[in-house]
């Protein structure tokens, strides 16, 4: 039978077997057909990553079957859903659009981001080429995939609405 300290260790390493399978759900490549892993998945936590109230990041690298187009895909999992949306506000570029995916998100051509519960979402291409439409797909399917709040903060109705931009929210005159 099982020592205390067995049992214990056998749960931490189940637990992180299965936050580990949980993750690898949402960066899945072959979500968006004709693209395909390229390299071992990203992994990074608070001792090898800037400490931005962030608990996690995944990444990975996906590339078309052609081998000439490829995108990399980062979730990042905060320690809360508000810091996921400021993070989210901070990287938004004010020229773009804003769409609701998740709770705010927004796909440029080479580049969409979005927040959804506690977790930031940044997908690149790596070409000048127009990625809009997949980067949409990418970042739909991953939406799909993480559970929870799809609601903006409510932080958010503290600031008086005359001073603010459009979604996400943010003080006008500041980039």
């Amino acid at each position: 039978m099982p020592t205390r300290r067995g049992k214990t260790s056998l749960f931490a390493l189940l637990f992180v077997f299965v936050a580990a399978a949980a993750s690898a759900q949402t960066l899945d490549c072959r979500a968006v057909e004709g693209w395909y892993p390229s390299g071992p998945p990203r992994a990074y936590n608070p001792e090898n990553l800037f400490n931005y109230k962030v608990v996690r990041m995944n990444g990975v690298t996906c590339v078309r079957a052609s081998g000439e187009d490829s995108i990399s895909i980062d979730i990042y999992e905060m320690s809360n859903y508000e810091m996921a949306y400021g993070m989210f506000a901070a990287t938004l570029d004010p020229r773009g659009v804003v769409e609701r995916i998740g709770m705010a998100g927004q796909v440029l051509p080479q580049r969409a981001t979005f927040s959804k519960d506690r977790f930031f979402v940044e997908l690149v291409a790596h070409s000048d080429k127009d990625y809009s439409a997949t980067l949409r797909a990418f970042a739909t399917a991953i939406e799909k995939s993480i559970p929870g709040r799809s609601d903006p903060p409510s932080t958010v109705s503290w600031f008086p609405m005359g001073d603010l931009e459009p979604q996400p929210v943010r003080l006008k005159g500041i980039p």
